[in-house]
């Protein structure tokens, strides 16, 4: 019987650090934790999180040239659907379905967003905790119901459902926010947030039915 091999992710990452000259300090501020926490998973002196090992995965397999490919397939969507930089909160790429709806928004593409954000958006961007955990692959999904796509007035009051899952690319965390249209009787707010443990649960329970 041949016994499969454990991986060792903290010297895989020390490897792929010194190959891509990232700094220790570099990942330690991606992923929201200390540089000794970093500096332990390199040693074998400790192990990430479930979700952490995720962020860590993604981060050493995808690569800025896979981004670039990502930014052109959501760019020839038809449906509303937007990338931003979760660590900058810069709008980075836009679809052409949501060019039509909300051209003025998707003209700040390279710009900063934050002050543009509708009172939903913002205040969990305002949350420390929030973003720590989405940094960290704790929450991986998130949905809620908007009356506007951004907080100009000038724009045009469209209730729809925004939904956002996290992707890594080397060392930046990108937002994948998809739009739908919902009728105005829909109650505004966040409604769903999901945890990595939640979301391994819910494929276990699917798989298990397959």
């Amino acid at each position: 019987m041949i016994m499969a091999t454990p991986i060792n992710l903290g010297l895989l990452l020390m490897i792929w650090r010194k190959e891509n000259h990232v700094s220790l300090a570099r990942v330690a501020s991606f992923l929201a934790v200390a540089p000794k926490t970093v500096a332990r998973w390199e040693a074998g002196l400790a192990e990430p999180s479930r979700g952490l090992r995720l962020r860590l995965t993604e981060m050493m397999c995808h690569n800025s040239e896979q981004f670039d490919l990502q930014k052109l397939l959501v760019q020839q969507y038809s449906s509303f659907v937007a990338l931003i930089d979760f660590d900058e909160l810069r709008l980075v790429a836009v679809s052409r379905g949501l060019q039509s709806l909300w051209p003025q928004f998707c003209a700040l593409i390279g710009q900063p967003i934050l002050s543009y954000l509708t009172t939903e958006a913002g205040d969990l961007l305002a949350d420390r905790t929030f973003v720590r955990r989405v940094k960290q692959g704790d929450i991986v999904h998130v949905a809620g119901t908007s009356e506007r796509f951004d907080a100009a007035a000038a724009n045009p009051v469209t209730r729809h459902r925004w939904s956002a899952s996290y992707k890594t690319f080397a060392t930046r965390l990108i937002a994948e926010v998809w739009y739908d249209p919902l009728p105005d009787l829909q109650p505004l707010g966040v409604h769903e947030i999901i945890s990595f443990q939640q979301a391994v649960v819910y494929q276990g329970a699917q798989t298990s039915v397959l």
